[in-house]
C-alpha cells in the first residue's frame, strides 16, 4: 500500500515564517566573576524588553499574512560568544543564568571545553514567528462529491511495452472510497499520479489517496534469466561432450 497525503485539502502545518533580529552589543554578565553575578528580574530586563519588542513586531507580520495570533509559536533565540572570541553560538534565550549554563554547555559539546570565569556576550537576539493556519481545523468534516468522478480525458500511454488508452481523474472530483483501477491517471495541482496495471487508489475520510497493489506480481524477469542459464548449461555440456570425445 503507498499512501499519498491530501495536498488538495489539507493546508502545510507552517504557513508563514517570519524571524526578526536585533544585534546586542553588552555583556550577558555584567562582572569579569561568573559565580558573583545577582540573580534579580533587573539582570534580564534590557534583554527581555528587547526580546518582547521583536516578538510583537514578528507576530504583527504573521498575523497580517491572515494567521490567528493563538496560532503563531514564538521561538526566541541568542547568540552568545565569549569575550575575546567571534564564535557565536545559538541557544534559547531565558534568564542569564540559564542561558548562562546552556552557553557552556553548548561550548563543550562543540569545541569540548568552556572558561567558567570568562564574560560572556550576546551578540544577537532573534525572535521567529511561526503560523500554523491548520492547527484546529477538523479534518474529519471534508466534504465530498455525491456521486463517483469520471474521467476528464483519456490519453494514449504505454503500459507494459503497448500503447493504452487510459483515463484521467481530477483528484478534486474523486468520492471517498471510489475505486479507480489501473492503468490510469489521478491529476492534482502539486502533481500526477500514475496508477499502474495491477494497482487500484481511492480516497479515504481524510482525502488521502491510497494505492493498492490488487494483482501479484509476476516477475518476468527472473523468468528470462532462467531460460537463459538454462541455454547456457545446455551450451556448456555440449563443449563438454566434445571436448571429453577429443582427449578420448
Amino acid at each position: 500500500m503507498i499512501f499519498i497525503p491530501s495536498l488538495d485539502f489539507i493546508t502545510p502545518e507552517v504557513d508563514a515564517a517570519i524571524s526578526k533580529s536585533a544585534p546586542v552589543p553588552i555583556p550577558l554578565l555584567p562582572t569579569e566573576n561568573l559565580i558573583s553575578v545577582p540573580k534579580t528580574v533587573s539582570d534580564t530586563l534590557p534583554y527581555t524588553l528587547l526580546v518582547q519588542s521583536l516578538s510583537v513586531n514578528a507576530s504583527n507580520s504573521v498575523i497580517n499574512q491572515g494567521i490567528k495570533k493563538s496560532s503563531i509559536l514564538l521561538i526566541k533565540k541568542a547568540f552568545l560568544h565569549y569575550q575575546g572570541s567571534h564564535q557565536n553560538l545559538e541557544i534559547t534565550f531565558d534568564d542569564l543564568e540559564i542561558m548562562r549554563n546552556s552557553f557552556e554547555i553548548e561550548h563543550k559539546k562543540r569545541f569540548g571545553f568552556y572558561v567558567k570565569d570568562r564574560k560572556i556576550l550576546i551578540e544577537m537576539l532573534t525572535v521567529e514567528a511561526v503560523g500554523k493556519s491548520s492547527e484546529n481545523y477538523d479534518f474529519s468534516n471534508i466534504e465530498s462529491p455525491s456521486s463517483d468522478a469520471i474521467a476528464i480525458d483519456n490519453k494514449e500511454m504505454i503500459v507494459n511495452g503497448l500503447k493504452t488508452n487510459v483515463p484521467i481523474y481530477q483528484r478534486s472530483n474523486l468520492k471517498v472510497e471510489q475505486i479507480i483501477s489501473g492503468p490510469a491517471i489521478i491529476s492534482e495541482p502539486t502533481g500526477t499520479n500514475i496508477i499502474d496495471e495491477g494497482w487500484s487508489a481511492n480516497l479515504d475520510k481524510f482525502h488521502n489517496l491510497i494505492l493498492n497493489r490488487t494483482e501479484k506480481k509476476i516477475n518476468k524477469k527472473a523468468k528470462f534469466n532462467l531460460f537463459i542459464l538454462r541455454i547456457t548449461f545446455i551450451i556448456f555440456n555440449k563443449k563438454f561432450i566434445y571436448y571429453l570425445h577429443v582427449f578420448f
